[in-house]
């Protein structure tokens, strides 16, 4: 349980950059099917969604209270291009 509270925190410091989730289970002694599962189990979302839900509250936050143009938020969120940010950040805010 402590391991997967450890694994939220290092994506939620980590969100900006490009994080394997099969690297990551396999330092914690999981496959990435088993790491998913039990935290999904234990959070309620997928590592995965739980990552994207980080990079959008913070896309969310810099759009709100800074005056960075669309492509320096997508950046600072961590999406890797302009045109990905756009479709998850409409995906995932309706």
């Amino acid at each position: 349980e402590n391991i997967l509270t450890y694994t939220k925190n290092y994506i939620r410091e980590n969100f900006s950059r490009n994080i394997d989730f099969e690297i990551l289970a396999e330092s914690i002694g999981y496959s990435h099917d088993r790491f998913r599962h039990l935290f999904t189990e234990k959070f309620g979302v997928s590592p995965y969604r739980y990552l994207l839900n980080r990079r959008i509250a913070i896309a969310k936050d810099l759009l709100k209270n800074t005056e960075l143009k669309s492509k320096d938020v997508a950046l600072r969120s961590g999406f890797n291009s302009n045109v990905r940010f756009n479709i998850m950040f409409k995906n995932g805010t309706g």
